[in-house]
């Protein structure tokens, strides 16, 4: 069983909700124990799955470490590292599952269920497909790197940072560029650009999990907006 991307794009929106009103305790905790289960459970991702899971339990082992005892300079630059991007986790969880189990065409269904308007949709279905192309052209540019005998190992890149992300950044940046022309290009041969109804060999059907995730999202994104309004 897998999810429609339209239950995913729900949970997704409920992590950025959480993280907008800075919400934690029970609500954080169910959001992200449902995020592994999906990650564990549908999708057979265990090692990221063990990975988050590790980083979370270190997080709040830490922030018990800071409420007892004084903070100085590095205690609130590991503050931010810890306790700061433990609030940003969830979304990056959310999203990297959602690009790693998700086809451009299902994204494209899936938004075009929901009546948004078509430039709308070709934009999220061009960055579907476009963002998975960002680590494997940053891999193969290192490659090329160490073929030319530049940062064989790895403490070269802690020491000359600022050579080695304009070694990455500059080309990786021609790639991506040559690449958002390249998917213009197919975009407008194919005609999905035009204003007419486009044909979709893809079709989905809602299960009761996606049910049952939908409704607990909205709920949740409707309860904390209550809860924020009644509150002092």
């Amino acid at each position: 069983m897998k999810l429609d991307i339209r239950s995913k794009i729900l949970v997704l929106f409920l992590t950025n909700w959480v993280l907008l009103y800075h919400i934690d305790g029970w609500i954080y905790w169910l959001e992200v124990g449902l995020i592994l289960l999906l990650m564990t459970g549908l999708y057979q991702q265990w090692c990221k799955a063990s990975l988050y899971t590790l980083y979370f339990l270190a997080a709040t082992c830490y922030s018990f470490f800071l409420q007892e005892t004084s903070g100085n300079g590095w205690q609130v630059f590991l503050s931010f590292v810890f306790i700061g991007l433990r609030q940003l986790l969830p979304c990056f969880m959310m999203g990297g599952l959602i690009l790693t189990t998700t086809s451009s065409y299902e994204l494209l269904h899936g938004l075009r269920k929901w009546r948004l308007p078509e430039p709308l949709v070709l934009t999220f279905g061009v960055m579907l497909g476009f963002l998975p192309l960002l680590p494997e052209q940053a891999r193969l540019i290192h490659q090329a790197l160490r073929l030319r005998g530049v940062f064989l190992k790895k403490r070269e890149w802690l020491l000359h940072p600022f050579l080695y992300g304009e070694y990455l950044l500059i080309p990786l940046l021609m790639a991506t560029l040559r690449r958002a022309q390249e998917l213009t290009m197919a975009l407008m041969t194919k005609g999905m650009t035009s204003t007419r109804k486009p044909h979709e060999f893809f079709t989905s059907k809602w299960s009761w999990l996606d049910w049952g995730i939908s409704l607990w999202s909205i709920g949740m994104c409707l309860y904390i907006s209550l809860s924020s309004l009644l509150m002092p």
